[in-house]
């Protein structure tokens, strides 16, 4: 980030700009965040270290991502300090920023820079036209949520399993694998971690007037698979695919362990030792993608969503991807999926097995 923001600093500077402000989408917090609007105290996280280190061209950084709450000023990498913000999330704050502006030199003069948070309140009267919109796409909101999609023939749910399968979590492999599909470079299989699976899809007939038993909702999918982000195909050698099943297990802070499974979809079955040490407990042999052994020295396309590509599911090795392509958004990835099976049955539990059963103590 600090990279790309002191370039472009860097070419706004020579094209005569000198009030430039760096919108950022990355997060931190502060001690004060759940007590203050406008705390700075003890800021830390990603923003911070950037505002420490972007150029001081840069006179603001407003941030987001981390929903968080703070106000501070932060000195730039020449020691003169600049707002860094964030107003929480979803319209709860406003931040008003005030910078005067040097009409001889065009640049910001820090000494008069102020900014504040302001809480968003309820106590003012509605305005008619804005109420009106929002009502209008409310009640399109709830025809859209009532449309059938596809039938189930059983509870899909993000219960796993002693191996760490779920039946939400293999439709959501599947269905990443079939938007996979359908780029240049086709996937051959996907990858798919917890994040994306947000509610279970039951059997049973839901609140919705619109629903039956055995039915899904556009509302009852939405809400159950995806946050907006896209199913990217990637290519990995088979040895990056033998250390990311070997990154679903981790050690923590106590010397304990944490599991965190990967999703396959239905053409990849593997097996896995627990009694081996960690990053030795999958055996390439036992990794079986559409009937053949993992190949260490060979290419792979992977479907994944982006946000597990690029490593903040908490898998490094998939950071060094090369050749992405960008497929469907997760949400529509998943929509056109069950619509075209139309018919979802509840997979079998029987993509991963272990040699040895998973301690009851073990923490998914």
């Amino acid at each position: 980030m600090v990279d790309a923001a002191n370039r472009y600093a860097k070419e706004l500077q020579k094209k005569g700009v000198e009030t430039i402000i760096a919108v950022v989408h990355e997060g931190g917090s502060t001690k004060s965040d759940g007590t203050d609007i406008n705390g700075s105290d003890s800021p830390f996280g990603p923003i911070f270290e950037f505002a420490k280190e972007a150029s001081p061209a840069i006179d603001a950084i407003v941030s987001g991502h981390w929903h968080a709450k703070f106000n501070a000023m932060i000195d730039d990498p020449a020691g003169n300090p600049r707002p860094v913000v964030e107003a929480a999330n979803h319209g709860r704050l406003l931040n008003e920023m005030n910078l005067s502006i040097d009409p001889k030199t065009k640049d910001v003069v820090r000494d008069l820079t102020t900014s504040t948070n302001h809480p968003v309140t309820r106590d003012i009267p509605a305005d008619p036209e804005i109420e009106k919109m929002v009502s209008y796409w409310a009640e399109r909101g709830k025809e859209r949520y009532a449309q059938p999609v596809a039938k189930l023939t059983g509870d899909l749910t993000r219960t796993r399993n002693e191996n760490g399968e779920s039946t939400l979590a293999n439709v959501a492999a599947d269905a990443h694998y079939h938007a996979g599909k359908k780029v240049e470079k086709p996937a051959e299989f996907a990858l798919t971690a917890a994040s994306p699976l947000r509610g279970d899809l039951l059997c049973k007939k839901g609140n919705n007037p619109a629903d039956s038993d055995g039915q899904i909702l556009f509302g009852e999918m939405w809400q159950a698979h995806g946050y907006q982000n896209p199913v990217v195909v990637v290519t990995l050698t088979g040895q990056q695919i033998k250390q990311i099943l070997e990154e679903q297990w981790r050690k923590k802070a106590d010397e304990s362990e944490s599991f965190h499974p990967l999703a396959v979809s239905h053409n990849v079955n593997y097996r896995f030792d627990k009694s081996k040490p960690l990053n030795e407990r999958i055996n390439p042999k036992n990794v079986m993608i559409n009937g053949e052994s993992l190949d260490l020295d060979r290419s792979y396309r992977v479907a994944a969503l982006a946000y597990l590509v690029i490593g903040a599911d908490g898998y490094p090795t998939f950071t060094q991807y090369r050749q992405p392509e960008r497929a469907e958004v997760d949400y529509w990835a998943f929509l056109n999926y069950l619509k075209e099976k139309q018919v979802i049955e509840t997979p079998a539990l029987n993509r991963v097995t272990s040699y040895l059963k998973f301690s009851k103590n073990l923490d998914y």
